[in-house]
């Protein structure tokens, strides 16, 4: 059974570096994200549009929550600090 804690640790931390390239790397080609700002676009869409309205981001991990019943899920609890472009 694949554990999907070290693959959000993984997402969270490429999101603080900006890392495209490694965010996207996590990601199915045909990928979906649902945002609140954005609608839904793919992943491939939706990151580069987030990465360059950013200055910075510094994020503080305070938990991954995986599903104790073996359930392809998990939760990342964080705090999230941007600067807007």
């Amino acid at each position: 059974m694949q554990t999907y804690g070290p693959i959000v640790e993984a997402y969270l931390q490429a999101l603080e570096r900006s890392s495209l390239e490694d965010i996207l790397a996590l990601f199915t080609a045909d990928a979906l994200v649902e945002s609140p700002f954005l609608g839904r676009l793919p992943a491939a869409e939706f990151f580069p549009k987030v990465l360059a309205s950013s200055q910075q981001s510094d994020i503080t991990i305070h938990d991954i929550l995986t599903s104790a019943r073996g359930q392809r899920r998990a939760v990342g609890y964080f705090r999230y600090d941007w600067t807007l472009l």
